[in-house]
């Protein structure tokens, strides 16, 4: 962990954070857990609700590591019987803005409602950030960080996805150069 000293303090962010989620609704996973569930869901809507990070350090490392572990709720908690896309995004964003992480799912058809995505390795210096960021969590050594610029030339998403996904889950790099036997966390 990068901006919390000790394991306590992590703790009472994490739980302070836990109301956050509750306010967005993001409390109950099971709304991860339908079928046909597709969408990029933002973990807070407003900056006002993680400013109380401020007092635990740098936010954005705060979360980044809290993102991640939510992340890891996600995967645990979902299990169906389709290949499933979950990944962690986060959009670029004007430097004096705290990061805005969203939690991507996508249940079924992922390969095909997935096409236009244009993940590739790290390049630009945002992508970078957020990969240097991810590296500094205490589980950063299991995730895997690409950069997404189907939105735009000049807009860059980042998504971290796992390295070893767990069973189901079909990794970041499903698409290069794997379009045929997409790389999951079946062994």
């Amino acid at each position: 962990m990068i901006a919390i000293d000790g394991q306590k303090r992590f703790e009472d962010a994490r739980q302070r954070f836990e109301s956050v989620l509750a306010s967005e609704l993001l409390d109950d996973l099971a709304i991860f857990a339908k079928p046909d569930f597709f969408d990029e869901v933002p973990l807070y809507s407003r900056f006002s609700q993680v400013e109380f990070l401020e007092s635990y350090g740098d936010v954005d490392s705060i979360l980044i590591e809290l993102a991640l572990a939510y992340l890891q709720r996600v995967a645990d908690a979902v299990r169906l019987r389709s290949r499933r896309f979950v990944a962690m995004t986060v959009t670029d964003c004007p430097d004096d803005e705290f990061l805005t992480p969203s939690i991507f799912v996508c249940n079924t058809s992922a390969r095909e409602k997935l096409s236009t995505l244009q993940l590739q390795e790290p390049s630009a210096p945002f992508t970078r950030r957020i990969e240097q960021l991810v590296k500094q969590t205490k589980s950063g050594a299991g995730f895997q960080v690409m950069e997404d610029r189907s939105l735009s030339s000049e807009e860059v998403r980042v998504f971290v996805g796992f390295e070893s996904p767990p069973r189901g889950i079909l990794r970041l790099d499903f698409r290069i150069g794997r379009q045929q036997t997409p790389r999951t966390g079946q062994t």
